[in-house]
Protein backbone atom coordinates (compact mmCIF):
# COMPACT_ATOMS: atom_id res chain seq x y z
CA UNK A 1 0.00 0.00 0.00
CA UNK A 2 1.33 3.14 -0.86
CA UNK A 3 0.81 5.36 2.46
CA UNK A 4 1.53 8.75 0.43
CA UNK A 5 -1.75 8.15 -1.91
CA UNK A 6 -3.90 7.00 1.34
CA UNK A 7 -3.32 10.55 2.54
CA UNK A 8 -5.12 12.03 -0.09
CA UNK A 9 -7.39 10.90 -2.81
CA UNK A 10 -5.61 9.73 -5.98
CA UNK A 11 -2.56 10.77 -6.29
CA UNK A 12 -2.66 14.46 -5.39
CA UNK A 13 -0.01 16.20 -3.87
CA UNK A 14 -0.74 17.52 -0.68
CA UNK A 15 -1.91 21.18 -1.22
CA UNK A 16 -0.02 22.11 1.91
CA UNK A 17 3.00 20.39 0.81
CA UNK A 18 3.03 21.99 -2.12
CA UNK A 19 2.48 25.28 -0.63
CA UNK A 20 5.73 24.57 1.45
CA UNK A 21 7.91 23.48 -1.33
CA UNK A 22 7.17 26.67 -3.43
CA UNK A 23 7.59 28.77 -0.40
CA UNK A 24 10.96 27.35 0.81
CA UNK A 25 12.45 27.24 -3.03
CA UNK A 26 11.15 31.20 -3.04
CA UNK A 27 13.23 31.65 0.42
CA UNK A 28 16.24 29.84 -0.87
CA UNK A 29 16.32 31.97 -4.11
CA UNK A 30 15.56 35.12 -1.70
CA UNK A 31 18.61 34.01 -0.36
CA UNK A 32 21.18 33.09 -2.89
CA UNK A 33 19.93 35.77 -5.53
CA UNK A 34 18.53 38.86 -3.06
CA UNK A 35 18.56 41.67 -5.81
CA UNK A 36 16.17 39.25 -7.60
CA UNK A 37 13.72 38.72 -4.92
CA UNK A 38 13.80 42.10 -4.16
CA UNK A 39 12.97 42.67 -8.16
CA UNK A 40 10.45 39.67 -7.77
CA UNK A 41 8.76 41.45 -4.88
CA UNK A 42 8.17 44.33 -6.00
CA UNK A 43 6.63 42.87 -9.12
CA UNK A 44 4.36 40.37 -7.30
CA UNK A 45 3.09 44.03 -5.59
CA UNK A 46 2.91 46.38 -7.94
CA UNK A 47 0.21 48.69 -7.45
CA UNK A 48 0.27 50.54 -10.62
CA UNK A 49 -3.25 49.34 -12.17
CA UNK A 50 -1.90 49.54 -15.85
CA UNK A 51 1.50 47.75 -15.20
CA UNK A 52 -0.22 44.97 -12.86
CA UNK A 53 -1.96 44.17 -15.72
CA UNK A 54 0.87 43.36 -18.19
CA UNK A 55 2.72 42.04 -15.01
CA UNK A 56 -0.73 39.79 -15.20
CA UNK A 57 -0.68 39.55 -18.69
CA UNK A 58 2.56 38.17 -18.84
CA UNK A 59 3.22 35.85 -16.01
CA UNK A 60 0.48 36.08 -13.67
CA UNK A 61 -2.27 33.98 -14.88
CA UNK A 62 -0.62 30.95 -15.89
CA UNK A 63 0.15 30.58 -11.99
CA UNK A 64 -2.95 31.94 -10.42
CA UNK A 65 -4.91 29.58 -12.78
CA UNK A 66 -3.06 26.54 -12.15
CA UNK A 67 -2.94 27.59 -8.01
CA UNK A 68 -6.97 28.34 -8.88
CA UNK A 69 -7.71 24.99 -9.84
CA UNK A 70 -5.57 23.51 -7.64
CA UNK A 71 -7.78 25.38 -4.82
CA UNK A 72 -10.75 24.29 -6.19
CA UNK A 73 -10.06 20.95 -6.63
CA UNK A 74 -9.46 20.67 -2.85
CA UNK A 75 -12.21 22.32 -1.68
CA UNK A 76 -14.48 19.60 -3.68
CA UNK A 77 -12.43 16.99 -2.20
CA UNK A 78 -13.26 18.18 1.43
CA UNK A 79 -9.41 19.05 2.00
CA UNK A 80 -9.75 22.62 2.21
CA UNK A 81 -12.46 24.52 4.34
CA UNK A 82 -16.18 24.96 1.69
CA UNK A 83 -17.12 27.39 3.81
CA UNK A 84 -15.77 30.10 2.21
CA UNK A 85 -16.32 31.78 -1.40
CA UNK A 86 -14.08 29.83 -3.92
CA UNK A 87 -12.94 33.38 -4.87
CA UNK A 88 -11.87 34.45 -1.10
CA UNK A 89 -9.85 30.99 -0.92
CA UNK A 90 -8.14 31.17 -4.02
CA UNK A 91 -6.95 35.07 -2.94
CA UNK A 92 -5.71 34.21 -0.01
CA UNK A 93 -3.69 31.76 -0.69
CA UNK A 94 -2.15 33.47 -3.51
CA UNK A 95 -1.34 36.38 -1.05
CA UNK A 96 -0.13 34.23 1.65
CA UNK A 97 2.25 32.25 -0.54
CA UNK A 98 3.55 35.22 -2.40
CA UNK A 99 4.02 37.75 0.81
CA UNK A 100 6.28 35.42 3.08
CA UNK A 101 9.14 36.68 2.42
CA UNK A 102 7.78 40.14 3.24
CA UNK A 103 6.35 38.35 6.56
CA UNK A 104 9.68 37.05 7.42
CA UNK A 105 11.29 40.71 7.15
CA UNK A 106 8.54 42.34 8.34
CA UNK A 107 9.51 39.33 11.90
CA UNK A 108 12.88 41.09 11.70
CA UNK A 109 14.06 37.98 10.07
CA UNK A 110 16.86 38.58 7.21
CA UNK A 111 16.32 36.10 4.72
CA UNK A 112 19.72 35.25 4.40
CA UNK A 113 21.83 31.96 4.68
CA UNK A 114 22.73 32.51 8.26
CA UNK A 115 18.67 32.47 8.69
CA UNK A 116 17.97 29.51 7.62
CA UNK A 117 17.56 27.19 10.31
CA UNK A 118 14.88 30.45 11.43
CA UNK A 119 13.32 30.55 7.97
CA UNK A 120 12.61 27.02 8.45
CA UNK A 121 10.74 26.72 11.50
CA UNK A 122 9.05 30.08 10.52
CA UNK A 123 7.94 28.58 7.24
CA UNK A 124 6.74 25.35 9.34
CA UNK A 125 4.24 27.73 11.39
CA UNK A 126 3.30 30.02 8.64
CA UNK A 127 2.17 26.46 6.63
CA UNK A 128 0.50 24.82 9.91
CA UNK A 129 -1.08 28.46 10.37
CA UNK A 130 -2.58 28.30 6.97
CA UNK A 131 -3.69 24.31 6.98
CA UNK A 132 -5.25 24.93 10.49
CA UNK A 133 -7.24 28.18 9.29
CA UNK A 134 -8.03 26.95 5.83
CA UNK A 135 -7.95 22.89 6.08
CA UNK A 136 -10.70 21.36 6.44
CA UNK A 137 -10.65 19.28 9.54
CA UNK A 138 -8.24 20.65 10.72
CA UNK A 139 -8.35 21.20 14.34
Amino acid sequence: ANSSADNHKGNEVSIFELLKNQMEASVKFASVYPEFAMFSSKVANETNQEIRQNIDAEIGNATNSYFSDLIRQNIKSKILRDDMPDEFMINIFIYLISHFNEFLIHSNIQVDMENTVKIAEYLGFYVEFIEKGLGKNSN
